[in-house]
């Protein structure tokens, strides 16, 4: 490794490899941009520059943000001491990187973020900071316990990849059946991705013993199984939307989209072609970040909207 500045600027970048930084990155988008659409949607207020300014200087949802950054980088690094031997076959990249920062260092910013993560989060709000504890302690237990536990495993990753979201719907404490469908959705798309994930990186989970529900039932079991539950979710969703929620808004639609587009996806799962399941991940990472994203678009739809009956 090059020495001096060189060294500590590699060493950095390399840090911010292991906690994954471009994923908590789409993290806090999709924490402003749903706090955006309450604010902006569901909130009504007597002009739009009082909605943006009370958006905008809400100072529990910025320290909530630096919360989330600081014990998401936390969750990330505690995932890499866990998975380090399985990241050397499936990611050597990844495991390679964690090294050359040292794990004693890895260490000791894992305790300074999670402290760091709960002081933001106290001074935001106490349900927010109670949030926070019981989100690290699931963090850690994950990569302690769950993370080798078939379906539990790829379950939990979901609930605790979209937990910051379900922290500014608690924030805001509005009931929605459309965020309800569009946080259901989501939890729905992540699943998928980590099963899709346990298919891709089956040989290093089989390895070192990670019970993933590819190595529990089977990689063509599992294919087959993710189909028939899409079917079946499809079947649920629109259902419901007909004959209990026949009223359609936005983020239905836009979770309707998800949840075809990942059925789709699945069906990619037990074609034949090689590299299926890269690209069967792949996809599924659009298709997540397009659920995410999709809430920017609609918002700036209806604003758009606003401004033109407003100006005719």
């Amino acid at each position: 490794m090059p020495k001096g500045t060189n060294r500590y600027l590699i060493r950095f970048l390399y840090f911010l490899g292991v906690v994954r930084w471009y994923n908590i990155g789409l993290i806090l988008m999709a924490q402003y941009a749903t706090a955006a659409y309450i604010q902006l949607v569901y909130k009504s207020y007597s002009s739009k520059y009082n909605a943006f300014w009370t958006y905008v200087s809400d100072s529990t949802l910025h320290l909530m943000s630096l919360a989330t950054i600081f014990t998401v980088a936390a969750a990330f690094i505690i995932n890499f001491f866990y998975d380090v031997d399985k990241d050397l076959v499936n990611k050597p990249n990844m495991a390679l990187m964690g090294r050359a920062v040292g794990t004693k260092h890895l260490a000791n910013i894992y305790i300074l973020f999670n402290f760091m993560g709960l002081l933001f989060a106290f001074f935001a709000s106490n349900k927010i900071f109670i949030f926070f504890i019981f989100y690290q302690i699931g963090c850690f237990f994950y990569s302690h316990k769950l993370q080798k536990m078939p379906i539990i495993r790829e379950l939990t990753s979901g609930l605790l990849t979209m937990a910051p979201m379900l922290a500014v719907w608690l924030h805001f404490g509005i009931p929605s059946w459309e965020l309800l469908y569009y946080f259901s959705t989501l939890l729905l798309t992540l699943f998928t991705k980590d099963v899709l994930k346990a298919l891709s990186g089956h040989r290093g989970n089989l390895i070192f013993g990670y019970q993933t529900v590819v190595v529990a039932a089977g990689k063509r079991t599992t294919e087959l199984g993710l189909v028939a539950l899409h079917l079946c979710l499809n079947l649920l969703f629109w259902g419901s939307l007909f004959f209990i929620h026949p009223v359609k808004q936005n983020l239905i639609y836009l979770s309707g989209f998800t949840v075809l587009a990942t059925t789709l996806n699945s069906f990619l799962g037990i074609t034949q072609f090689d590299g299926r399941e890269k690209w069967s991940v792949r996809i599924q990472k659009i298709i997540l970040l397009a659920h995410v994203g999709g809430i920017l678009v609609l918002l700036f739809k209806g604003l758009i909207f606003r401004i033109l009956e407003n100006t005719i």
